[in-house]
């Protein structure tokens, strides 16, 4: 079944704002193609008709990364699920690629009923952006 969640953080004249839709299937449920494992539990595919650059990708990525292990913890059997974004929505006034990874992550703890705190996002005045801050993931 689709959900949604609406990413959005504001401190400054401006903020993020994406509007993400997915679906999580069980692997053994998912009949299609296109899947790139992220963890060892975790897989991402994306709706064909989803077109993203390699950036924002990759920002799917990493946002699945930075909550494999808490999803694994809240695992019964141990399973592999399919994380597919289905739609993205979002203004270019309001969006910045690294976005995508808080909003997959958070879309993720609701789903599987835990907090996602991550690292804090900081407004760098002079340049007029957020800046995120990541771990290193593999």
């Amino acid at each position: 079944m689709e959900t949604t969640y609406h990413f959005k953080y504001s401190k400054s004249s401006w903020g993020i704002s994406i509007w993400l839709t997915g679906e999580i299937f069980s692997i053994s449920d998912y009949k299609k193609g296109g899947l790139i494992r992220v963890s060892p539990f975790l897989c991402i595919a994306l709706e064909t008709s989803l077109i993203l650059s390699l950036e924002e990708f990759n920002y799917l990525v990493k946002g699945l990364q930075l909550v494999a292990d808490e999803i694994t913890k809240k695992m019964e059997e141990k399973t592999t699920f399919v994380i597919k974004i289905v739609k993205l929505e979002f203004a270019l006034t309001d969006y910045q690629p690294e976005g995508l990874a808080y909003a997959v992550a958070n879309w993720l703890a609701q789903e599987f009923h835990f907090t996602f705190t991550g690292s804090p996002i900081i407004f760098d005045k002079i340049n007029n952006r957020y800046i995120f801050s990541f771990p290193n993931i593999i």
